[in-house]
């Protein structure tokens, strides 16, 4: 029976079935995550006339919710199947969809519902996702299919926001809505493409993994890894916040928002691609350095006010800046992973990376919230500028401990892709 179940697994893998629904429900997610993370929070913004602070609580609820998701996802994943937890996932974003369709008026009254399903929909969703990835197609395929999944994302991230910024500005935020509601539902047909393999399942258990890592005498690294989580997130998730709001009120309409928004993905893939060109050493150190010293200038600028000149020097700087940080990050947790040899842990440490995650998330969205409640504008900007400096606090610790420790222990260079597996994915 095994035996078959592998034959089975085997087969549907080399077919290409398992690749095409994997990409299919990535990309499906890909594209209504912008679309709920982005424009119904943009929504809201424009209903509510410019209150910021209810677009932070909605992403408060949102990233809390988020935790909540991703807890329910690993025990159910890996104890019993990972599909089921992914077409789940789809279901609750099908049914927070029909509810947008057709209270797209009252979004100021049910803004925390709609923030809270997102969040337990997407936090049941990436957590399996990668972690089919990484069971259906490991070893050498791996990089391959990794390599398709980046080119769909990015596609999508290109193209999604103008086309949907257009739809919405001269068409209709119902018609937006329809056309994501119908992205959900080819999505759940992707489902039907993914096959679980039981043999995988094992019960979660943070108990072990606690024990493992204190074993290994890894608490500290596991601990530095949290707090660089927790600082750079607030970063990760301020800056594009802020370039949202910062559109809204410069330009004040979704078209200008989804057009940026592709040019500003476009810059940020240019930057991932220039930096993984440069070899280890003092030139690509140079480069990340100095991506952290001019998000922190030019952040700096929010004080004197946001115009046009400031909020393309903002994104430039931040768009740097926040994609060196996640391939540093990322990187820093492959490398853990790997000196600690225990993959069949990977839902454990994802979950506790995830927990400091959600803390800088919701930080960084309640001071948001906080300030404009307080009603002092000035304190709007200076709260951008102390969500940036925490990046430069975050890359600086990986940065110097990352090269003191982990290289010293592999003996090897720096992964320039590590695997989406080892990181918690949850879309920002």
């Amino acid at each position: 029976m095994g035996e078959t179940l592998v034959k089975k697994e085997q087969f549907f893998a080399k077919s290409g079935v398992v690749l095409t629904g994997i990409l299919g429900v990535y990309g499906c997610i890909s594209a209504i995550d912008l679309f709920l993370s982005i424009f119904l929070a943009a929504k809201l913004f424009f209903v509510t006339d410019g209150n910021f602070g209810l677009v932070g609580l909605f992403y408060v609820v949102h990233f809390a919710l988020l935790f909540v998701g991703y807890i329910i996802s690993s025990y159910i994943s890996k104890r019993y199947s990972r599909v089921w937890c992914i077409r789940s996932a789809v279901l609750i974003i099908l049914v927070t969809l029909v509810l947008i369709v057709f209270l797209q008026d009252q979004i100021d009254t049910f803004y925390l519902l709609f923030g809270g399903l997102t969040g337990i929909a997407m936090g049941m969703m990436w957590g399996p996702v990668n972690m089919f990835v990484t069971q259906t197609f490991g070893g050498p395929r791996m990089s391959a299919v990794m390599t398709y999944q980046n080119s769909v994302s990015s596609v999508i991230k290109i193209i999604f926001p103008f086309t949907l910024g257009a739809i919405i500005e001269y068409a209709s935020f119902f018609l937006a809505s329809v056309i994501a509601l119908s992205i959900s539902i080819c999505c759940i047909a992707f489902t039907f493409f993914l096959r679980d393999n039981k043999a995988l399942n094992k019960p979660l258990s943070m108990r072990k993994y606690y024990r493992l890592i204190k074993e290994k005498k890894f608490t500290k690294p596991v601990a530095v890894l949290g707090l660089t989580h927790f600082l750079s997130t607030q970063a990760i998730v301020c800056a594009p916040f802020l370039t949202n709001i910062m559109i809204a009120q410069v330009y004040g309409n979704n078209f200008s928002l989804g057009w940026m928004l592709s040019v500003f993905y476009a810059a940020s893939i240019l930057v991932m691609i220039s930096y993984k060109l440069l070899k280890p050493g003092r030139v690509k150190n140079s480069y990340f350095m100095g991506s952290c010293v001019l998000a922190f200038l030019f952040s700096l600028g929010l004080l004197f006010g946001v115009d046009k000149t400031t909020l393309i020097f903002f994104n430039i700087a931040s768009i740097a800046l926040l994609m060196l940080t996640r391939i540093e990050v990322f990187a820093l947790s492959f490398n853990i992973m790997k000196l600690l040899g225990h993959e069949e842990y990977l839902s454990e440490s994802n979950l506790l990376q995830e927990f400091f995650m959600m803390l800088g998330r919701c930080l960084a969205m309640g001071i948001v919230a906080l300030v404009y409640f307080i009603d002092i504008s000035l304190l709007f900007s200076i709260s951008a500028v102390v969500m940036m400096i925490m990046a430069p606090i975050a890359c600086a610790l990986v940065f110097f401990w990352y090269r003191a420790y982990t290289f010293a222990a592999l003996q090897e260079p720096q992964p320039t892709h590590p695997p989406a597996e080892t990181v918690p994915q949850s879309q920002e």
